[in-house]
């Protein structure tokens, strides 16, 4: 189907999601869906563009006038629980519009596939090591042979000042691209998004505080909603946990670091890594509890 991008005129593409209960995010949130389809080469038909300060039902009338026009429904992160974003689904299947979620449109029409998950393993998965599963086989990571230490498994230090005069000296300060969550610098709002192009540097839509980004600083971050959908992400927060919303249900996912301080792994599969903290972060009327019992 991705082939057909060549061959047929481009799509108008309505956004559909959440707005009245995301007044501080729902503008980023449909940028960066507008400009997903522009990149893949498709009219986006943007309700954020719009002025503030009408009346509910005049921004109806509006984005039902350009639903109706549209070819494409897409619908955003969230969108189940916005009663304007149901009412266009339910206009968009009484008039025979095609309706996806993000996901689906980038896995549909997208130039190229740009979910973060791991390309097709080169021999059988269960001859790769349960490290190598996730970070790749270990010949390709930077600065390493098969005979020495994984980089996560070394002090941060050792890697970032170990001289480096080879072809992989461009391990450091390399741009980042797919998706990120990317906590500013100055404020600590953290937003997630998917970048096709290279990027170094972040501008915070709260502060407008510019965050520098590296890929040699960055963690991995495996997402696993409870709708079934599975998602890799670059972070460099440096915080214990961080939130984030699932792009095909909309429904939050809490991550916390590893034991290993390597990567973010979804709450409900850190098992025992996160050990009785986790427990004590996810259960504070027992944490108060055991206090009370300890200074007793």
């Amino acid at each position: 189907m991705k082939g057909m991008n060549t061959m047929r005129k481009p799509l108008k593409v309505f956004l559909s999601g959440p707005i009245s209960s995301r007044m501080e995010t729902y503008k980023a949130e449909f940028d960066d869906a507008a400009r997903i389809v522009s990149e893949a080469g498709h009219l986006p038909l943007n309700p954020a563009t719009l002025p503030i300060g009408m009346e509910n039902r005049d921004y109806m009338r509006i984005c039902l006038a350009m639903l109706d026009s549209a070819d494409l429904l897409l619908q955003l992160p969230g969108w189940g629980k916005s009663a304007g974003a149901i009412a266009e689904r339910t206009v968009a299947m009484k008039t025979g519009v095609e309706s996806l979620t993000l996901e689906d449109f980038i896995r549909e029409y997208g130039p190229e596939r740009v979910l973060a998950e791991p390309e097709p393993p080169s021999e059988p998965e269960q001859l790769l090591s349960r490290v190598e599963r996730l970070f790749g086989r270990r010949e390709n990571w930077p600065n390493v042979t098969a005979a020495d230490t994984p980089p996560q498994d070394k002090p941060k230090a050792e890697t970032e000042d170990a001289e480096d005069t080879g072809p992989e000296a461009s391990f450091s300060r390399r741009a980042v691209k797919g998706f990120l969550i990317v906590e500013c610098e100055n404020c600590g709002q953290t937003r997630e998004f998917c970048s096709r192009a290279e990027i170094t540097s972040n501008r915070c839509h709260s502060c407008g505080h510019v965050t520098t980004l590296d890929k040699t600083y960055m963690r991995p971050a495996y997402a696993k909603c409870k709708c079934g959908r599975e998602f890799k992400y670059q972070t460099n927060a440096t915080g214990d946990t961080i939130t984030i919303n699932c792009i095909a249900c909309g429904s939050p996912i809490d991550m916390q670091l590893n034991g290993r301080g390597t990567a973010y792994v979804t709450l409900r599969d850190a098992g025992g890594g996160g050990g009785i903290k986790a427990q004590l972060q996810s259960r504070p009327l027992l944490h108060k509890r055991l206090t009370i019992t300890l200074r007793a």
